[in-house]
């Protein structure tokens, strides 16, 4: 290869480096008008099918991750032979400007601050990667790159795993990524050898682990600029990894002891005694970062001496679970909560594992021996069961589409919704069992000690009984609408097995005016004990419940099962449940007070922008909001935003040219605006009768907004018709979710009913002869393109999943979002039939907003938007997990009593 050569899109312009990886160039990529960094492989490894297939994998996966402390991957690429060149497998890269970490350190180490920084930033990016399932296995300073503004970056991550993967099988290290054939010197090491962990060099299997060596010797090297094991040959550096003493003599006096301590544990040779996992490095980094020098005296397993004796700030999540929940195999149902030895609460995180892309946002099913929750896997939802004992994590077959899990109290069965089915799945095995059908809605159920099952029918029922081994159900609640009620959601039983806690959804703002009521299971009669909602039972003695923002918790005898005291606070970082009127989110409790919540936001604090192919996004000059859906007047001045705003939505109206700022005027909780083609008014969604229902504000007199779909079913406004004649309307029954084009002329003509489409939004073209709409199906939302009103057929235009779908002012392109990009897609018309050209990615961002599902995309003109941008970029998804949470609970209102 030569510059000025061109390999699909790529114009190679200057040749970078070469390693034993392959050849690194740098490259213009034509279509998006960016500069890459291509590495073609080498074409004894191209060759190899199995080996080229294996990395492909890894690569995929690493192109996933899009991570700030990873040089990420762009795309995967075949160049077909040509004239003078064979057939060529390359990968796209970013290009990350700057030195890397190697020849930083020409000029010596670095300074304490910055050598801290940089490590705990290499370990951010090595751990995001390792809870994806890939692995480094060449970390070394010639693979970090350190950017303009001095942020470290990880380069070649993930290509060292296929290549492994032979070493691995065979044993054989000249097939390890950092040992190669070269010339007659089969084996050769090239220039790592320093870095590589024992069994690594010895070419015994490896795993993550072998990482954590090689961050060890890294993290050496930043704060004393000498490699540790530097010999004066590769034979006498080999031999010094397998064998010669660790000394860190040469450390800085003014190392932190705990610093010490974590090279030490990451530099043990034997692999199950090392550092398990390289989060806990980062953690111990972070604290020694933030001045925290003490050591962590309720957690500490391990100490070590340097002049004085210190103890460890970090632990393993097998080393927290072998002591904290070392009592977890004794019965968990049958006898009194028992506390871990310490009795202090301790907290770890569960991160999103490989093949799960995400924690969901459906509250898990909680045990003191493992919890099952809601991923997903290429879009589709599936249930996931994490083992403390073992760490291993692994997907529960037969639950595709499933949510909102639930544990048999024997803990052996867990159960689910999916669709209008309650389900029911052994956890050692077998087939998923259907229980009885249920409404589409699932706000919550449970399993009682006498294999009841306690749920509500849908959104807006009472709750109902079953027999987990199936039957007809039976119902125990009626919802009383005179005295406002609207639903009665999350039941839980007592420890009694007797009553139950549960939530009534009022009519008005929803959780802001949600009651905790008490159930007797046998009469079906209840009573109101606090204001709140997502009431659980916490033992010994406590009740934790929703309030105003955060999670609150009051005194509870359940015997008398009466509350006592004031509530007060005791978790502000649980993200809020139903924040939307649905079951998402929230949090969970085992029955020994094990915590479990989910921290993820579903509406981040987001900020408006401009953007458009190859200029950088413009920042609107208006405040930062957890915005949840917004709409775009049709002469592009005025944008209508629906954000969350102290429990309630909200409706603003923003001028894009002058910059003001208004709220609109409405009752109760207000979203999904949608603005009339003519830009008169605006349909929206309300809340204030306590169900959905749709409702249309003229723009221009400033009267009162008027009815347009006020049913005992739920109605959801979705887009217009291209006339403004009628307004397409979501109708979720129990059962099933109906698209319709409603009448607003005033005609008091009938709906049309389209389809049985899950949708969130649809518009007709402007030139009114095709209906585009988003809908979810077996769990993946695509876009989908029919004649407008019809007959004819329903045509994908979406090949991997989409949402937000609008047509160009024009009515020639469709755009719409998926993951973190903007696509574009041309279309032609063949015979009366739609047919939609290639995708065409115009806009790319890690911070496009992922909340603003139920809106199309505001188009300004061609390729140009207004889009939401979220503050800071996601970080990987997790549940938190607190032990002995119960302990904490009662510290914190004994305090309170006595204040």
């Amino acid at each position: 290869m030569q510059p000025g050569q061109d390999l699909l899109h790529y114009h190679l312009t200057e040749k970078l480096g070469e390693g034993g990886m392959g050849v690194v160039w740098k490259a213009t990529d034509t279509t998006l008008g960016r500069e890459v960094a291509i590495k073609i492989l080498p074409p004894d490894f191209a060759a190899d099918e199995e080996r080229l297939a294996r990395f492909d994998r890894e690569a995929r996966l690493l192109a996933s991750l899009n991570h700030p402390n990873i040089a990420g991957i762009y795309g995967i690429h075949k160049a077909p032979a040509s004239e003078g060149r064979p057939e060529t497998h390359f990968l796209a890269m970013e290009l990350v400007a700057g030195a890397d970490l190697s020849q930083r350190l020409l000029s010596g180490p670095l300074a304490m601050e910055e050598a801290l920084r940089t490590a705990r930033e290499i370990a951010t990016g090595v751990e995001a990667a390792h809870e994806n399932g890939v692995i480094h296995r060449d970390l070394k300073p010639a693979n970090v790159k350190l950017t303009a503004d001095g942020k470290a970056k990880v380069l070649d991550f993930g290509l060292a795993k296929a290549a492994d993967a032979a070493a691995a099988a065979s044993g054989d290290p000249s097939l390890s990524p950092t040992m190669t054939s070269a010339g007659t010197q089969a084996g050769m090491i090239l220039g790592t050898a320093s870095y590589m962990s024992p069994e690594q060099a010895a070419g015994q299997p490896t795993d993550r682990r072998c990482d954590v060596w090689s961050f060890g010797v890294v993290l050496h090297e930043l704060l004393t600029g000498k490699r540790l094991f530097d010999g004066e040959t590769v034979s006498h550096t080999t031999a010094a990894v397998l064998r010669a003493e660790v000394d860190l003599a040469d450390l800085p006096k003014q190392t932190p002891a705990r610093v010490e301590v974590l090279i030490r544990r990451c530099l043990e040779r034997d692999p199950m005694r090392r550092l398990r996992d390289i989060g806990e490095a980062r953690i111990a980094l972070e604290q020694v970062e933030a001045g925290d020098t003490d050591g962590v005296e309720d957690t500490a397993v391990a100490k070590a001496t340097r002049g004085s004796r210190r103890v460890m700030p970090w632990l393993g999540l097998g080393l927290v679970v072998g002591i904290a929940l070392g009592w977890a195999f004794v019965s968990l149902r049958d006898s009194p909560p028992v506390e871990a030895e310490s009795g202090n609460a301790v907290r770890f995180s569960i991160r999103a594992s490989a093949g799960n892309r995400e924690i969901g946002n459906h509250v898990p099913a909680a045990d003191d021996r493992y919890v099952v929750y809601e991923g997903s896997v290429d879009g589709t939802p599936w249930l996931f069961l994490h083992d403390f004992a073992s760490g291993a994590v692994r997907r529960l077959e037969q639950t595709s589409g499933a949510v909102s899990p639930f544990l048999s109290p024997d803990g052996r069965w867990v159960g689910f919704h999916r669709g209008t089915d309650l389900m029911k799945l052994r956890l050692a095995g077998g087939d998923a069992v259907k229980i009885c059908d249920v409404a589409s809605g699932n706000p919550g159920a449970d399993w009682g000690a006498d294999g009841t099952i306690l749920f509500p029918r849908g959104w807006l029922q009472g709750l109902w009984t079953v027999s987990a081994d199936g039957g007809e159900p039976v119902a125990l609640t009626e919802v009383n609408a005179e005295a406002g009620e609207k639903g009665h959601w999350w039941p839980r039983f007592l420890p009694d097995g007797r009553h139950a806690l549960f939530t009534i959804w009022n009519v008005g703002a929803g959780l802001i005016d949600a009651d905790v009521a008490l159930l007797d299971v046998a009469s079906g009669e209840y009573r109101t004990l606090v204001p709140g909602a997502d009431a659980h039972f916490l033992p010994p003695g406590q009740i934790v419940f929703y309030r105003a923002g955060s999670y609150h918790a009051i005194d509870f005898d359940p015997v008398t099962l009466e509350v006592a005291g004031d509530p007060l606070p005791v978790l502000e970082s649980a993200t809020d449940p139903a924040p939307q009127g649905t079951s998402d989110l929230g949090l969970a409790i085992s029955h020994r007070g094990t915590l479990f919540y989910n921290t993820r936001q579903v509406y981040p604090a987001s900020r408006l922008a401009i953007v458009e192919p190859g200029a950088a996004p413009r920042v609107l000059p208006f405040p930062s909001r957890s915005m949840v859906s917004m709409s775009l007047s049709p002469d592009g001045r005025s944008l209508i935003v629906a954000s969350l705003e102290s429990g309630l939505h909200v409706l603003r109206m923003l001028d894009l040219q002058n910059g003001t700022d208004e709220r609109i005027a409405l009752s109760g909780s207000n979203w999904e605006p949608h603005w009339k083609p003519d830009g008169s008014g605006f349909a929206f969604l309300s809340l204030r009768k306590g169900d959905f229902d749709v409702y249309f504000k003229d723009a221009g007199t400033g009267g009162p907004e008027t009815p347009i779909q006020v049913t005992p079913t739920d109605e959801t406004p979705v887009g217009w018709t291209a006339d403004g004649s009628a307004v397409f309307v979501r109708e979720t029954s129990d059962a099933t979710r109906v698209l319709k084009a409603v009448p607003v002329d005033g005609s008091g003509g009938e709906a049309t009913t389209i389809g049985n489409i899950h949708t969130s939004v649809a518009s007709v073209s402007p030139h009114g002869d095709w209906l585009v709409y988003d809908s979810l199906r077996a769990g993946i939302r695509n876009i989908y393109v029919r004649p407008y009103p019809g007959p004819g057929p329903e045509v994908r235009v979406s090949p991997l999943g989409g949402r937000q779908v609008a047509w160009s002012l024009d009515g020639t392109e469709l755009y719409y979002a998926r993951e973190d990009s903007i696509v574009a897609v041309s279309y032609t018309v063949e015979n009366g039939r739609f047919q939609p050209g290639k995708e065409e990615v115009i806009f790319q961002s890690p911070l496009l907003a992922q909340a603003i599902t139920g809106t199309p995309l505001a188009v300004l003109g061609r390729r140009r938007f207004v889009v939401a941008l979220v503050e800071s970029e996601p970080g990987t998804p997790q549940l938190e997990v607190v032990l002995n949470w119960n302990r904490e609970v009662r510290e914190r209102l004994a305090a309170g009593t006595e204040r």
